[in-house]
């Protein structure tokens, strides 16, 4: 591997990018309704940022899953449901809307994969947005990444 390969794999598997994953939860899970019960669970004990021992298990979970996907070349996992968006009179048809949603880990993992290029650390740790997400414009129609570790995305 390439330098720049083993340094992005590292920043990827760090316990400090998982945690930012781990810590913004709450602004991207978007449709709880569509989590099974556990998974409902689990995000609720992931409310407390600061228990130690159920966020070091989630790292760890989440690690073993960052490795599936990047060395024994596993997919993530997405449900498709859909919900009715309206009614065509016209048509007599009720339209609906696809919704796609995989499990916690799976969600969570996709964020720690996004971090890598959206964020940046400088030689103090301290977050700063990456180049490539400076390159999104101001007007941009859909989600902004939010400067705020506590949320992904501006609404």
């Amino acid at each position: 591997m390439k330098q720049n390969e083993l340094s992005i794999r590292k920043r990827l598997f760090s316990k400090q990018n998982i945690y930012l994953a781990l810590y913004s939860v709450e602004s991207y899970i978007s449709n709880r309704e569509l989590l099974d019960k556990g998974d409902k669970e689990e995000l609720s004990k992931l409310k407390d940022k600061f228990d130690e021992e159920n966020i070091e298990k989630w790292i760890e979970k989440i690690q073993e899953r960052l490795y599936q996907l990047i060395d024994e070349f596993h997919y993530l996992h997405a449900r498709v449901f859909f919900k009715p968006k309206k009614y065509d009179a016209e048509n007599d048809k009720v339209v609906f809307r696809p919704l796609h949603s995989s499990s916690l880990l799976d969600q969570i993992t996709a964020v720690a994969m996004l971090n890598i290029l959206i964020y940046d650390f400088d030689a103090d740790n301290k977050i700063a947005m990456s180049n490539f997400s400076r390159l999104i414009p101001h007007n941009f129609y859909g989600n902004r990444v939010a400067y705020e570790p506590e949320k992904l995305f501006k609404p």
